[in-house]
C-alpha cells in the first residue's frame, strides 16, 4: 500500500461504503454502487422480446415460429416510436440503482447507469442507421428543483458508445406533467407536453430517443409524435430499464 492510499483507507475504515441493495460493505477497490453479487443479479433482458417495443415474452418459443410477432400493446395501439430496447427489467437491485441515482443524487450510482448504458447501447441498437441522440427532457421548474437531468447524462452515455452527436436541445417539455398510474391517463396527460425546436436539424434524421425507465411508453411516443412532426424520419427509444406488468 502507498502512502498517497492512506487517507482513503482511513476513512473507508471509519465510514465504510455499502451495497446500495444488500447493504454489504464494499471493498476499497469497488468503485461501484452494487456489491459484485448484486451486480451479477442485475435482471438483463434478454431474448425473445417484441421486435417492436422490446418487452420481453414469457415464453422462449415465442419467436421461434413467428420471427415478427408482436407483442398485444403493439397489435393495439398506435404506437409513433419504431422500435424501442431496453437495458434490463425495472426491478430490484437495477430499480435500487437507478432511484439512488434520479431521487438522491447519488454519483457513484450514476456512473454505474451511464457505464451500463455505455455497455450496451452499440448491443441494443445494433444495424440501425442513427443520426442523433436526444433525451426525454425534465420541464425546466423539476430540472431546478433536481439540479440534473438524468436522461441527458445516459443520452451523453449512449452517444459516446455508438459515437454519434447528442444533441438534447431539440426536444423541450412545455408542460410540467404530473405522474398517472392509468395508461389512459398518461397519454392524455403528456399530449401536446413537448415541443421539437430547430427543426432543420431533425428534417430526414433517424434519432435515438434516450430515457431512464419506460414504464407505460405513453411518454416516448408523444416525444416521437413530437419529433416525428418536427421532421425526424425515424424514433428508436433506449432506456435503462423497462417496467414489465
Amino acid at each position: 500500500m502507498k502512502l498517497r492510499d492512506l487517507p482513503k483507507v482511513a476513512l473507508d475504515v471509519v465510514y465504510p461504503r455499502h451495497c446500495l441493495f444488500c447493504a454489504s460493505i464494499l471493498a476499497r477497490e469497488e468503485n461501484r454502487s452494487l456489491c459484485e453479487a448484486c451486480w451479477d443479479r442485475l435482471p438483463f433482458i434478454k431474448s425473445p422480446f417484441c421486435p417492436r417495443c422490446g418487452v420481453p415474452f414469457k415464453s422462449e418459443y415465442a419467436l421461434q415460429w413467428s420471427p415478427d410477432h408482436l407483442c398485444r400493446d403493439c397489435r393495439q395501439l398506435k404506437q409513433r416510436f419504431d422500435t424501442a430496447r431496453s437495458v434490463g427489467r425495472y426491478e430490484s437491485p437495477l430499480r435500487e440503482l437507478i432511484l439512488a441515482f434520479k431521487l438522491r443524487g447519488r454519483l457513484t450510482a450514476g456512473g454505474d447507469c451511464s457505464f451500463l448504458m455505455e455497455q450496451h447501447a452499440g448491443r441494443l441498437m445494433e444495424r440501425r442507421r442513427l443520426d442523433l441522440v436526444l433525451n426525454v427532457p425534465l420541464h425546466r421548474w423539476r430540472l431546478l428543483r433536481r439540479e440534473f437531468d438524468q436522461s441527458a447524462l445516459l443520452a451523453r452515455a449512449a452517444a459516446d458508445a455508438l459515437g454519434i452527436p447528442v444533441a438534447t436541445h431539440l426536444l423541450t417539455r412545455v408542460v410540467n406533467t404530473q405522474s398517472q398510474t392509468d395508461v389512459k391517463d398518461r397519454r392524455k396527460n403528456v399530449r401536446k407536453a413537448f415541443s421539437a425546436e430547430n427543426t432543420e436539424e431533425l428534417k430526414g434524421k433517424s434519432v435515438l430517443l434516450v430515457d431512464d425507465v419506460l414504464t407505460s411508453s405513453a411518454t416516448v411516443d408523444e416525444c416521437a409524435r413530437t419529433l416525428k412532426k418536427g421532421g425526424a424520419a425515424e424514433v428508436h427509444v433506449l432506456t435503462l430499464a423497462r417496467a414489465v406488468w
